[in-house]
């Protein structure tokens, strides 16, 4: 955001021109309204907002994160799961429907979608078998990756609160 965008969108009565390079105070110019706030004044608005759209970024990247699917050896061998909002609750619903009751003491055994992965390499979705207490697994293994991943989340949030340059700003990135 340069000084005339921050204007703009927090000065709605404060009319302006530029004669020169958007960035740099001295070449905006008064037209009309009220008066044109202060170069600090601008300056805070510009890096709280820098602020605030850093932190969206990292949200998006977090939320990308994980609706992007996660890993569990619930089955014996590693094998990844969708994790967007509805596989999240057909999760908890296949765990439900499968838990013990007085004559499944163990629970029952269900078909649930996952990718295999083999050597790396993700296989295409199959539907397996998979038992209570493995479906339970499942379920802990995504819970424990999505907690990381908002965990991480915050905390770069936080480091991006406390930081008091534009420079600053521009080293916090996403990184799986």
């Amino acid at each position: 955001m340069n000084y005339l965008e921050c204007i703009t969108k927090y000065y709605p009565n404060v009319f302006v021109t530029c004669q020169g390079d958007v960035n740099t105070y001295a070449d905006i110019q008064w037209a009309a309204g009220d008066p044109i706030p202060t170069q600090a004044e601008l300056d805070i608005k510009i890096f709280t907002y820098l602020k605030s759209a850093k932190i969206e970024e990292l949200s998006e990247a977090c939320q990308a994160d994980i609706m992007a699917g996660f890993n569990s050896m619930a089955l014996g061998t590693l094998h990844r799961y969708d994790s967007h909002e509805e596989d999240q609750l057909n999760l908890i619903g296949t765990v439900t429907k499968t838990a013990p009751t007085p004559a499944a003491l163990d629970g029952t055994s269900y078909l649930y979608a996952s990718r295999e992965i083999i050597n790396g390499v993700e296989q295409p979705k199959t539907y397996l078998m998979h038992t209570h207490a493995q479906l339970r697994q499942v379920l802990d293994d995504g819970a424990t990756y999505k907690l990381m991943e908002l965990v991480k989340f915050n905390t770069k949030k936080m480091e991006v609160l406390a930081m008091t340059t534009v420079a600053e700003l521009d080293t916090v990135i996403w990184v799986d």
